[in-house]
């Protein structure tokens, strides 16, 4: 969902996000192919595997992942699934209440929408059907200091997720981009990417894909 242009909550237009402005840098060299779905765990990427995304076929898959699974919940997906068919006035009340008690709520229950382990498992599974494809992985942002206050366990759970990235893809995960002054590459809701944080990102794979180029990996 980071690579989605948006005008809510805080713009962020198509010309600034960093799919496309590695589709402009490397369009001498590169097909792309996009699979963008707001709201994406690894897990639902998995359900899409055997059918849409495999016939992909890509020489080199670039993969931006994580933070849906890893971030902290208050709610598991099947409760808000259940809420939703409520009365919206219990919706509202309950909405109401897990917003007054969100930082408890996160912090006693520690509810994740993909466990570290379901997290490894998606990413072999991946790595199995794109087999014999390059990877160029971005990792999961460095929370800010505004999402870690609003989610306290956010810090710990993005490390614990970029180590399991890191255990799958080694040297194809890039780790030059969330580096110094993070505040910069968020928007004021903390967790999507700025235009300054889309470019880092854009730098990074392109300097990376530039290199898999060079290395005659493909024509």
């Amino acid at each position: 969902s980071l690579g989605v242009p948006r005008l809510k909550p805080f713009p962020v237009y198509a010309s600034d996000v960093w799919l496309y402005r590695v589709a402009r840098e490397t369009v001498a060299v590169v097909e792309p192919y996009y699979y963008v779905q707001p709201g994406l765990h690894t897990t639902m990427m998995v359900n899409a595997l055997d059918n849409q995304l495999g016939a992909f076929a890509p020489e080199v898959v670039v993969l931006q992942v994580g933070i849906v699974d890893a971030s902290p919940r208050a709610l598991s997906e099947i409760e808000r699934k259940v809420i939703a068919r409520l009365p919206g006035f219990v919706q509202r009340l309950t909405h109401a209440f897990v917003r007054k008690s969100y930082a408890r709520l996160i912090t006693t229950r520690k509810i994740t929408y993909v466990s570290p382990e379901r997290f490894a498992a998606n990413l072999d599974r991946i790595k199995q059907v794109f087999a014999p494809a390059r990877f160029v992985v971005v990792p999961i942002g460095v929370p800010n200091e505004g999402y870690r206050r609003k989610n306290p366990l956010i810090e710990q759970n993005v490390a614990r997720y970029n180590g399991l990235l890191a255990e799958a893809f080694g040297p194809d995960l890039l780790t030059d981009i969330f580096e110094g002054d993070v505040e910069r590459f968020y928007t004021p809701d903390h967790h999507h990417l700025s235009a300054e944080g889309h470019a880092a990102v854009a730098a990074s794979v392109v300097r990376r894909l530039n290199g898999l180029t060079g290395a005659g990996a493909w024509t």
